[in-house]
């Protein structure tokens, strides 16, 4: 979605560059726009936070991901929404690390908790953790117009759409990082190979490998792919 016109229409209006800055106040780019599609029966993702999406900056650099629904999300009927936990609740800071340093470590992390299906257990949300997100959880209304605007450290997991008038959920997700965030093109690369050895298939790590011109370390504004400033 980043080359498409009503996309970069979006981030060119007055309107949508005063709405953010007003929300955070400070130089963002836009790096993603995705388009995601629930169906009757579909769940989408479970809890998780924002890794794989921002796989290419430094784990705790801002980055934040904005959720737009296309049509009436009703919590109370048929769902189809976006559930969330407060970061004062229940952050995911000290799990992005930890994943951060299980990764640049190698799949050999996997073999030294036990194996694939331990490990799973653990990351990105062990049991004990689902308890207390559970316990947190918000399950937000949304009305055509209305989004839903978080920080990378935010945990939330896509609501099931149940039987009823809606036959898909539409939604446009739109992903931001600070200006000044740093490069990290050895995670994205290491993250693709530690995605095989956990069994979810093969990491597509060409996005975040695009921008060719910066080394790690490098601040992603001083790159010349980083065209769209908010």
């Amino acid at each position: 979605g980043n080359r498409n016109p009503v996309t970069r229409s979006l981030i060119d209006s007055p309107d949508f560059k005063r709405a953010i800055q007003a929300l955070i106040p400070t130089r963002l780019l836009f790096t993603q726009g995705i388009g995601f599609e629930l169906t009757p029966g579909k769940a989408g993702l479970d809890w998780h936070f924002d890794v794989l999406s921002f796989a290419f900056i430094h784990p705790l650099d801002p980055a934040y991901t904005l959720w737009i629904p296309f049509d009436r999300i009703d919590p109370a009927g048929q769902r189809g929404g976006l559930e969330y936990v407060p970061e004062d609740a229940y952050s995911a800071r000290d799990k992005m690390v930890l994943t951060f340093r299980h990764i640049l470590r190698g799949p050999e992390v996997i073999e030294r908790v036990g194996g694939r299906d331990a490990y799973r257990a653990q990351m990105p949300c062990s049991t004990c953790e689902r308890l207390a997100l559970e316990e947190a959880s918000i399950e937000p209304e949304f009305e055509p117009g209305d989004a839903l605007l978080t920080h990378r450290f935010v945990w939330h997991r896509s609501c099931p759409l149940g039987e009823g008038p809606l036959r898909r959920r539409l939604a446009f997700v739109m992903r931001f990082v600070d200006a000044d965030a740093r490069y990290h093109g050895t995670f994205c690369r290491k993250l693709a190979e530690f995605s095989v050895a956990y069994g979810g298939g093969p990491f597509k790590a060409d996005f975040g490998l695009s921008f060719t011109d910066l080394k790690d370390g490098d601040r992603m504004i001083s790159s010349r792919f980083a065209l769209d400033v908010i």
